[in-house]
C-alpha cells in the first residue's frame, strides 16, 4: 500500500502542472493543496526553476510539483534551495523525479524520518538533513544508501549518518573521505572505527559526538578540516605522522602530534605549525593564565573560542595576526593587551576590554574599545558593557560583529557612518534604532536577532540591504523603507513575526520584500 501511495504521488507530481502568476523578477508563489511554495526561475532557455521557500504550511507531508507554469510556460522544478524547509514541522516530503539538486540546510531541523532520493538527484549540499535517514533509488548514478547512511555511488565518501545511530559504527573499508557534518551531533554513537583507507575528514564531521570516549586516527590520514572534532567530550587525540593539513579550531581537546610529523607540533596540548610560528588549536578546558611563546606570529581563527576558564593571555612581541573569533565567549577573560607588532585583527576576536600598545601603527583603543589607528573604523566593542554608547563622529565603517551580543540598551550612530558590516549589531539588546541618512550599506545579518527593536526607518541613503540583515527581529512592528531603488537581499526580513505595518516608497517592487507581504499592512508614500 505504501509503495502504491508513493507511486501515486510521483505520478501526480509528474503530470500535474500548478498554474500561477509570475512576479516581475520571476519569484513565483504557488498554492498547492494545503501548502504554499515560493519558486524562482533558474534558466529561461531551459525552462527550469528552484523551490526557494516553503511559505505556508498546513500539512505535515507536502508534495513538491515536478513543474509549474510561469507566464503560461511549463518550468521543471530541478532544485530545492538553501534553507527551503528549514525549521518547518514537516514529517514527510515527496520529491518529484525532476529534482537534481538539494541545497544547504534544505530539510534541516524538520521532523522528516526518511528522505527518499529519486534517481534524478545529482548533488546534495552539506547539512541538508539533520535527524532522518536516507533511502536512495537504486538507479541513482551519484548516490547510494545503506541502513539510512548516505554515501556517494562508489562508497568512497561517507556523506551522512542519521544522528539517532547508536553504539559502535564501523566505517566501510572503501571510504576515503568523511563528508562535511557526516557524524554531526551523533551523540549516541560510543565508538567509531576508521579504515586504513581514510585520507580526508571534512568540516564538522564529528562535531558534538559527545558519546565518543576517544578515536584512533589511521596513519593514512592526510587532511583534517575545521570543527572536525569540535565539542567532543574526549580529553585528547593523537595526530599521526601522515597528516599534512589541519584547519584551525578542529578540536576541543588536547592535541598530541607525532614527533615524526613534518608539518605540525604540539606543546602542552596546544597545536602549532612545525616552526611554532602559527597557533592552530587550544583545548577548550584550558584554564588560568597562558603565556604564548616568543616567535609566534599568528593565532588562527577560533583558537581560544569558548575557553571559559581562561583568565589571562600574554601575547609575544613577535605576534602579527589575531584571527577572527579567536577569544570570543571567553567569559572570564576581562582584558587583553595588544602589542605594537600586531597589524591584523579578525572580526569578533574578543569580548573583553582591549588595550592597544601606543606604538601600534594599525590599531588604537579608547576606554576598552578597539578602533583602527585613525578612528575611521570601529572594530570591536566589549560585549558585557551596559548602558548607552555614542559612536565617535570620525567613524565611517562599523566593522563585522563590532557590537555582536552587546548588552548596551542604546547605541547612537553618527551621520558620518556609511557602512554596517556583517552582524555588526547581531543579537544586540538595543531597543531603539536610528539609522542616519548617511548609511549606504547594511551588511549581511547586520541586525539579526535584535529582538527588542520595535520600529525601524531605513533612510533614502541606503543603497543595499544585504541577506538576512534584519532576520529574526521578532519584536519588530513597523518598517519604513524610503529608497525605491534599494537592493534587498535574500531573507532580509525573514521571521519578523510581529510585523504589523510596512511603509514602502512608490516604485519599490513588492517582490523585493515578498517574505513580508502576507504578514503586514502595506502602505505607500
Amino acid at each position: 500500500m505504501k509503495k502504491f501511495a508513493y507511486l501515486l504521488f510521483v505520478l501526480l507530481a509528474t503530470v500535474f502542472n500548478v498554474t500561477c502568476v509570475a512576479a516581475e523578477n520571476d519569484f513565483v508563489e504557488i498554492e498547492c493543496s494545503d501548502s504554499k511554495f515560493m519558486f524562482k526561475v533558474l534558466d529561461e532557455s531551459a525552462h527550469t526553476c528552484e523551490l526557494v521557500r516553503f511559505t505556508l504550511q498546513n500539512t505535515y507531508a507536502p508534495v513538491i510539483p515536478a513543474s509549474v507554469k510561469i507566464r503560461n510556460v511549463d518550468y521543471s522544478v530541478i532544485s530545492i534551495g538553501d534553507r527551503a524547509f528549514l525549521q518547518s514541522f514537516i514529517e514527510k516530503i515527496t520529491l518529484p523525479p525532476t529534482i537534481e539538486h538539494i541545497g544547504k540546510f534544505a530539510f534541516y531541523s524538520t521532523n522528516i524520518q526518511e528522505l527518499y532520493l529519486p534517481k534524478s538527484v545529482k548533488t546534495i549540499d552539506e547539512f541538508s538533513l539533520e535527524r532522518g535517514s536516507y533511502r536512495v533509488d537504486k538507479n541513482n548514478r551519484h548516490f547510494s544508501s545503506e541502513n539510512g547512511v548516505l554515501y556517494n555511488k562508489k562508497k568512497t565518501e561517507l556523506i551522512y549518518v542519521p544522528n539517532n545511530t547508536t553504539g559502535k559504527f564501523v566505517v566501510p573499508k572503501s571510504v576515503v573521505t568523511l563528508g562535511t557534518g557526516a557524524f554531526d551531533n551523533c551523540s549516541k554513537i560510543t565508538e567509531i572505527v576508521l579504515p586504513k583507507s581514510l585520507k580526508i575528514i571534512r568540516p564538522c564531521c564529528f562535531n558534538a559526538c559527545k558519546g565518543l570516549k576517544g578515536i584512533k586516527l589511521p596513519n593514512s590520514l592526510d587532511s583534517i578540516f575545521y570543527d572536525a572534532f569540535r565539542y567532543c567530550d574526549f580529553n585528547e587525540i593523537d595526530i599521526p605522522e601522515s597528516v599534512r593539513y589541519i584547519d584551525s579550531k578542529s578540536f576541543s581537546c588536547k592535541v598530541n602530534v607525532s614527533r615524526d610529523n613534518e608539518k605540525y607540533s604540539s606543546v602542552d596540548g596546544l597545536l602549532y605549525t612545525k616552526d611554532m610560528t602559527t597557533l592552530l588549536n587550544a583545548p577548550i578546558d584550558i584554564e588560568g593564565e597562558i603565556v604564548l611563546p616568543e616567535g609566534l606570529q599568528k593565532i588562527e581563527e577560533g583558537v581560544f573560542q569558548n575557553c571559559e576558564k581562561l583568565t589571562k593571555i600574554t601575547f609575544p612581541k613577535t605576534l602579527k595576526t589575531i584571527g577572527k573569533n579567536s577569544f570570543n565567549w571567553c567569559k572570564n577573560l576581562k582584558e587583553v593587551v595588544i602589542p605594537a607588532s600586531v597589524d591584523s585583527i579578525g572580526y569578533w576576536a574578543f569580548d573583553c576590554n582591549m588595550v592597544v600598545d601606543n606604538q601600534n601603527k594599525s590599531y588604537y583603543s579608547e576606554d576598552g574599545v578597539l578602533y583602527n589607528k585613525d578612528k575611521t573604523k570601529i572594530v570591536r566593542f566589549p560585549s558585557s558593557r551596559q548602558g548607552e554608547f555614542s559612536i565617535p563622529n570620525t567613524v565611517i565603517d562599523i566593522e563585522n560583529c563590532c557590537f555582536r551580543e552587546s548588552k548596551l540598551s542604546s547605541i547612537i550612530i553618527p551621520n558620518s557612518v556609511k557602512t554596517m558590516g556583517y552582524q555588526a549589531f547581531g543579537t544586540c539588546k538595543i531597543d531603539t534604532l536610528t539609522i542616519p541618512n548617511s548609511v549606504e550599506y547594511i551588511g549581511n545579518s547586520a541586525f539579526s536577532f535584535c529582538t527588542h527593536i520595535k520600529n525601524l526607518i531605513i533612510p533614502e541613503s541606503v543603497k543595499k540591504i544585504d541577506n538576512g540583515a534584519f532576520v529574526c527581529c521578532y519584536g519588530m512592528k513597523t518598517i519604513e523603507i524610503q529608497n525605491p531603488s534599494v537592493l534587498i537581499g535574500e531573507s532580509a526580513f525573514r521571521s519578523c513575526m510581529a510585523l504589523e505595518k510596512l511603509v514602502l516608497p512608490k516604485g519599490l517592487k513588492r517582490e523585493e520584500i515578498w517574505e513580508l507581504r502576507d504578514r503586514a499592512q502595506i502602505l505607500y508614500k
